[in-house]
């Protein structure tokens, strides 16, 4: 699931590289909480993540979540 969510994320990055501005997070497991946490905090466009690591970085922090409700696009894989 990890694998598949960074391929993801890859993949719309290659797709959207003439798209200025377009800011993708991947949130999964296996990599550090604290730097994921601080890319999202950076209002990113897209949010690809597993549901475990997505629901550790949400659950006890109210400012993140209330801005992952505002991304436009959540990939949970």
């Amino acid at each position: 699931t990890r694998e598949l969510a960074l391929q993801t994320a890859d993949a719309i990055r290659v797709v959207g590289k003439y798209v200025a501005g377009l800011r993708v997070v991947t949130v999964v497991g296996g990599m550090s909480q604290e730097k994921q946490e601080r890319l999202l905090s950076l209002d990113p466009w897209i949010v690809v993540g597993t549901p475990g690591r997505l629901g550790e970085v949400l659950e006890f922090d109210l400012g993140l979540r209330a801005q992952v409700s505002a991304v436009p696009f959540l990939v949970i894989d």
